[in-house]
């Protein structure tokens, strides 16, 4: 979908605080800057644990999250650098904090007293199990969010499990919380008002992301175990003649199944009256499975890539993510630009969907502390950014930082 290029971003004139690390909330606030929204990250003198998380000293997982935002550094434990941090949220429209709960409001700087200060505002504390409960002081992270709240037992035997993909849980965190300040937002023009918004990270993965296997569970007691989607979804996976693997997922529709059938040529498959219906097939996953792998074994999956494309069945090799991102035939999608960011001259991800009339907007992450002298300025004399767009490449000064 073409976009204006002459248009901002959609939140152009929002500015959002970042008084966040490591991932959900700067993952948050990234996906505000992408929209056109000015973020300023707040980071303390030694920055966000991610700057130095490899020995680039500008590591990519940083680079990841914080893209389109300004820097500055603050000691939120000296009264003058919290005051001036006040300041700031004063201005804003918006706060993004992942602290643990309780931990701003000893500095003054907390939903309450924010708000009285600037009652447009739109607080957004993320946080890892609410800020009431017994729980409500420990510690919390990807790992254990995604224990507590049911993911990793939809991912994995719990008796041989290990740390599954990307930080999953932070990153619906990050996304939830994007959604419900674009929501408090909205309300605001109505209103008049600010808010604050509370988004426990176990919340978001138990009743958001895992919303069907707890409606499931709900429904009937069950619980689902790490293989219950990929049985109820008729989702296989084998690999060909020349060791590609494959992905075949054919769903509820009936032609889906028929068609699959039909391709493979197994007559077992077809006349077994056990496989007749999806209720039985999903009982007899394991021994379907048995079939359809050896079967894949016959041809290179190029062979049964076009077999499956001309009888319209879902497919598709599994990727490395190198694959992926170099794939021709995900081009057009443009999963990376060519931004230039700290440490890496060449590209950076794509922004997820396309706007149709307004733009989203890419630049490079912020050196530390890069732009102090900006927020000066502004705080001085209120002059808004006039958009990331304004910075879209790093200087020789920024590069040799």
């Amino acid at each position: 979908m073409a976009t204006d290029p002459a248009a901002a971003g959609p939140l152009a004139g929002i500015t959002v605080i970042e008084i966040g690390r490591y991932i959900a909330a700067p993952y948050a606030c990234q996906q505000l800057a992408d929209l056109g929204a000015t973020v300023i990250k707040v980071e303390e003198p030694t920055g966000d644990p991610f700057r130095a998380w490899d020995e680039t000293g500008v590591s990519p997982t940083f680079l990841a999250y914080n893209r389109g935002k300004r820097s500055v550094v603050a000691d939120l434990r000296q009264p003058a650098e919290s005051e001036r941090v006040a300041r700031m949220i004063g201005r804003a429209d918006v706060v993004v904090e992942n602290n643990r709960p309780g931990a701003l409001n000893r500095l003054g700087l907390g939903p309450e007293a924010m708000l009285r200060a600037n009652p447009r505002l739109i607080y957004c504390s993320i946080n890892a199990f609410g800020s009431s409960g017994p729980m409500a002081a420990r510690p919390g992270f990807d790992t254990i969010i995604s224990c507590l709240s049911g993911l990793y037992s939809q991912l994995m035997d719990p008796q041989e499990a290990r740390p599954a993909g990307p930080a999953f849980s932070d990153l619906t965190a990050g996304l939830f919380a994007a959604q419900a300040v674009l929501a408090a937002l909205l309300d605001r023009t109505r209103t008049g008002q600010g808010q604050a918004i509370e988004v426990p990270m176990v919340s978001v993965v138990a009743a958001g992301l895992l919303v069907e296997p707890a409606m499931a569970y709900l429904r009937t007691g069950v619980a689902a175990q790490s293989d219950t989607r990929m049985r109820r979804a008729h989702a296989f996976f084998a690999v060909t003649r020349d060791d590609r693997p494959i992905a075949i997922h054919l769903s509820a529709p009936t032609r889906f199944w028929t068609a699959f059938v039909g391709v493979l040529g197994i007559p077992e498959l077809r006349d077994n009256p056990r496989f007749a219906n999806r209720t039985t097939r999903i009982a007899a996953y394991y021994e379907i499975s048995a079939l359809i792998r050896e079967r894949m074994k016959d041809r290179d999956f190029q062979e049964w890539s076009a077999l499956l494309a001309a009888a319209d069945i879902p497919h598709a090799p599994i990727l490395d993510m190198g694959e992926t991102l170099e794939a021709q035939d995900l081009a057009h999608l443009q999963l990376v630009v060519g931004d230039s960011a700290p440490g890496a001259d060449d590209a950076v991800p794509g922004h997820p969907y396309a706007l149709g009339r307004s733009r989203s907007v890419h630049r490079s992450a912020p050196m530390l502390d890069a732009d102090s002298g900006w927020v000066a300025t502004w705080l001085e004399t209120g002059v808004h950014d006039p958009g990331p767009q304004g910075r879209l490449q790093i200087d020789a000064s920024e590069r040799s930082a």
